[in-house]
């Protein structure tokens, strides 16, 4: 599996994962609000009378018997159960989807530049030589600092100096 793939299924599949639960939060509020609503949280049934004027005391001429019924209609239930699966389902898809995308636009950006080509950059023979004329010269700088001074007695040997001169500083 390509880096690509890697890259859109995790970060896809975490971005699908974090909307379907955010998509179960707003169909859940989606159907509170749709049984709280005026006119669809109560229905008022009615049962008229068989006779034309026999209402009951206090009832409505015509209305026999009422019922309240309390909780969503029938078309009620039926929106918020497709509210309940859709709604999740579909901010998962299209958040995948979006991610999907979203790394493909990167992946392109990102190959289009081109890298350095060897010609702008020194070939690694020259940079060996350089590096070995540095070396030579920094040889050659320490070596001239280390030279000794002559012996004043007249030793005809020139007198090097101990490792515990050459560590120390000089305090000139």
């Amino acid at each position: 599996m390509s880096a690509l793939m890697r890259r859109i299924l995790l970060h896809g599949g975490l971005t699908a994962l974090l909307l379907a639960v955010v998509g179960v939060m707003f169909a859940q509020l989606a159907s509170i609000w749709l049984v709280g609503s005026p006119g669809t949280g109560q229905r008022f049934t009615a049962e008229f009378s068989a006779t034309a004027g026999g209402g009951a005391a206090g009832k409505p001429e015509g209305v026999a018997s009422g019922t309240a019924q309390a909780g969503p209609h029938a078309a009620d239930e039926a929106v918020i159960g497709e509210l309940r699966w859709r709604m999740p389902v579909f901010m998962a898809v299209w958040g995948f989807a979006f991610v999907a995308v979203g790394e493909l636009v990167l992946w392109r950006w990102r190959n289009r530049r081109r890298p350095p080509t060897t010609e702008d950059s020194p070939s690694s023979d020259e940079t060996e030589k350089l590096l070995e004329q540095l070396l030579r010269q920094a040889e050659s700088q320490a070596a001239a600092h280390t030279v000794a001074p002559p012996v004043a007695d007249g030793a005809d040997t020139p007198q090097t100096p101990t490792n515990r001169e050459a560590t120390e500083p000089s305090r000139e």
